[in-house]
């Protein structure tokens, strides 16, 4: 028989690469990531892994661009 009690998932993990100066692959960083549940425990949940302040999105640094996204959605702007 099929057990009907789900079965929580381990947090999401964000793994970031980069290169060394020889050109070599690396992992950067390794972070696990808590769960936004804005709807409560037992609705969806969400990980914010990247987010930009722009459309289209610029890759240099905003040292303008503080804002903490993990606990909040992210939306584009208008």
């Amino acid at each position: 028989m099929l057990s009907t009690t789900p079965t929580p998932l381990a947090n999401p993990r964000l793994l970031i690469t980069s290169h060394t100066e020889s050109g070599a692959s690396i992992f950067f960083h390794d972070q696990s990531l808590e769960p936004f549940v804005p709807f409560g425990l037992s609705a969806s949940s969400f990980a914010v892994f990247d987010a930009r302040p722009t459309v289209p999105v610029s890759n240099q640094p905003d040292p303008l661009y503080q804002q903490d996204l993990a606990q909040s959605l992210p939306r584009c702007p208008p």
